[in-house]
């Protein structure tokens, strides 16, 4: 007895899902990223990922759900404007002398326009879009991080640093 070429592709349809599973080491970043995984995935775009997740615990769930979801979002969106051969996102993350280097790079069509070294919204509607750039600096800087925009022949870089001994939150000042 054959298979349907019905049940042939759901089959392959599971598999893609739990191929898209990623596992770093830090629940919530896995979830980020198995997540934005199935977006590129649909998207035809290749994410390629080398994170050591469990370096992350130091940083609340909310800000690394938010940190992350907000660049890989970021990148996302750029990568959609791009030739499909060129849609390539590459997060890595590695510690060197009690340093964290995260690294987020992908192929941009336009070279981005910077503003005290964040990059501006191409989105013509500036009161709703722009927002994720500065809550991604937000959260590098209340854990004592360093942020670094680049862009250079067409490649576009977020390149964050931590010293691991000087990541205790500051304090925000939440105005309502």
């Amino acid at each position: 007895k054959s298979i349907s070429q019905d049940t042939i592709n759901e089959i392959e349809k599971a598999v893609s899902l739990y191929d898209s599973t990623i596992k770093t080491g830090n629940d919530v970043l896995d979830t980020i990223l198995t997540e934005k995984s199935l977006k590129c995935s649909s998207n035809d775009i290749q994410l390629i990922c080398v994170a050591d997740g469990k370096i992350l615990n130091f940083m609340k769930d909310e800000d690394i759900y938010s940190l992350f979801g907000n660049a890989l979002d970021n990148s996302i969106e750029a990568s959609l404007q791009v030739n499909e051969d060129k849609r390539i996102i590459s997060l890595t993350s590695s510690e060197k002398n009690n340093l964290l280097f995260v690294t987020l790079k992908n192929y941009t069509k336009n070279e981005p326009i910077f503003i005290d070294n964040l990059p501006q919204t191409t989105k013509d509607d500036k009161n709703y879009h722009g927002f994720g750039s500065k809550s991604i600096k937000r959260i590098v800087e209340k854990y004592n991080g360093t942020i670094h925009y680049f862009y250079d022949k067409e490649i576009f870089t977020l390149s964050i640093i931590f010293e691991l001994d000087n990541t205790t939150p500051k304090q925000e000042n939440i105005i309502f």
